[in-house]
């Protein structure tokens, strides 16, 4: 109801939305009293659904709170459901989606990841496939976030922080060498084509891969800042001891040089992502997946101005095309808030 708001700019429908939001948080909160139907996979999917609610909503720079306390207590939730979790496929999917939304609540925050959620996931480790290129992007970002916390707390200093973040930007390197043919994409080359950013545009096997592309990209476009932040600092250690020793400006010259890359391949994966598709509502929620990826170009201090004017193009286009109010909020945002 609250996406059909959107769409059809009516106000009234909003309402509804809030109605039934408001009848569906008393309801899971009656059934997480309950010990038997608090375990269900039903009680799970709707605190997911309530967050997922919160995060329609939103238009505000920051997460909001009400987003991060339903996605804290759905951790609580996979943890209480013990093993017997992993016996349906249902059960996997969502233990994967809770624990990734946690990630991404702690990258957001600069947080720890909680103190239980390693032993957690490793408890869950042989019920996924070996190979998964998610579930090892997923735990590459559990490592991300624990940086980025050690960073904000000022754990570590620049050489430190130089120091781990080329070490877990190799190991996304080395991840996407690994992929399999199911996951890689084409490049098509295009003259003059309206929307387009460069000469080339890439199409993508299905939006899984697609998404894990562009999440590797601007993983990629965050750590070459940090690198660049630090070896920039009066800190000059930092700029020795790295593989083959490497001066200050050639470490500039090739975070400069990356950001510029993965700028080019998220804008170049576009077009393919926001042709409309035949399952409108499935296609809609695939695109909204591009407001992270086009966020991260626009507030790259290092992203070259052409791609930040694509990004801000392609974030109107689809707040207006789209009614997505967060697309257009992150296109006039200043660089200062996109880096809180």
């Amino acid at each position: 109801m609250a996406s059909l708001s959107q769409d059809l700019e009516d106000p009234g429908l909003m309402k509804v939305a809030r109605a039934c939001y408001t009848t569906g948080l008393s309801l899971t909160n009656a059934a997480l009293e309950d010990n038997i139907i608090a375990l269900q996979e039903s009680t799970l999917v709707a605190v997911l659904l309530l967050s997922l609610f919160e995060a329609i909503l939103w238009e505000r720079p920051h997460t909001p709170n009400n987003w991060t306390a339903h996605t804290h207590g759905a951790l609580v939730l996979v943890r209480l459901r013990g093993q017997q979790q992993f016996e349906t496929d249902l059960g996997r999917r969502l233990f994967y989606q809770v624990t990734n939304n946690i990630r991404v609540s702690c990258i957001q925050q600069r947080r720890h990841l909680p103190p239980v959620f390693a032993s957690l996931v490793s408890s869950a480790k042989p019920f996924y496939e070996d190979d998964n290129p998610k579930i090892a992007l997923a735990a590459l970002l559990g490592e991300l976030a624990e940086l980025l916390a050690d960073i904000h707390e000022a754990r570590m200093c620049p050489f430190e922080i130089t120091k781990a973040a080329m070490q877990l930007e190799r190991k996304y390197s080395l991840l996407v060498r690994q992929l399999p043919p199911a996951w890689q994409y084409t490049e098509t080359y295009v003259e003059g084509q309206a929307n387009v950013y460069g000469a080339t545009i890439h199409q993508y096997p299905n939006h899984r891969a697609a998404q894990l592309w562009n999440s590797y990209r601007m993983i990629r476009i965050l750590l070459k800042e940090i690198v660049y932040a630090c070896t920039g600092s009066a800190a000059s250690p930092v700029a020795t001891n790295m593989v083959e020793n490497p001066s200050k400006n050639s470490l500039h010259l090739q975070a400069s040089s990356n950001i510029a890359e993965m700028s080019y391949d998220i804008c170049a994966s576009i077009p393919h992502l926001t042709r409309p598709s035949p399952s409108s509502t499935m296609w809609k929620a695939c695109v909204t997946s591009l407001l992270w990826p086009l966020s991260a170009i626009k507030g790259a201090s290092l992203a070259p101005e052409s791609a930040r004017r694509y990004a801000v193009a392609r974030l109107r286009y689809l707040g207006d095309e789209l009614k997505l109010p967060q697309a257009v909020r992150i296109a006039n945002e200043t660089r200062d808030e996109l880096k809180e």
